[in-house]
């Protein structure tokens, strides 16, 4: 068996008004209250199925995010607004981008130890679920012949 990766030593958190995220006994547990139910809406990720962690900064005015990309999870959020209603991901402001970054590192860390299939925001399909790009269509190049033998554009 591997030693084991700094992600799976540690306990951690990252805090944010309305939702956690934490490091706990193997897995990656987050929680987020919203203003439409009582109830607060709780995902845990098994570390075996965490593929990677998107950080978005914050910038002056806006909160940024941090996405935690898994098996059967979202898409990181194209908004600020579908940020604040997607489940894998906690808000970041400047109280807690150093805990934000810290997590990213540990994932990044671990995903690579692992040999797991890491998937960052360039990385094919911007789908937390879907780990394998779909192949592209081969273009050829101005001036290169074509399967016709007539040269290209």
């Amino acid at each position: 068996m591997p030693a084991p990766t700094r992600l799976e030593q540690v306990t951690h958190e990252v805090r944010a008004d309305h939702a956690e995220l934490r490091v706990e006994s193997g897995r990656v547990v987050i929680v987020k209250r919203t203003m439409t139910s009582d109830e607060p809406v709780v995902v845990t990720v098994a570390f075996a199925q965490v593929r990677g962690a998107e950080l978005r900064k914050p910038t002056r005015g806006r909160s940024g995010w941090l996405h935690v990309a898994a098996v059967g999870g979202s898409p990181p959020p194209p908004s600020e607004l579908a940020a604040a209603s997607d489940p894998y991901t906690v808000p970041v402001t400047g109280r807690n981008l150093r805990a934000a970054r810290r997590f990213v590192k540990l994932v990044t860390d671990h995903v690579r130890a692992r040999g797991l299939p890491h998937e960052s925001p360039g990385d094919g399909p911007r789908s937390s679920s879907v780990l394998v790009s779909s192949p592209r269509p081969a273009v050829p190049p101005p001036g290169a012949p074509t399967p016709g033998g007539v040269p290209g554009p």
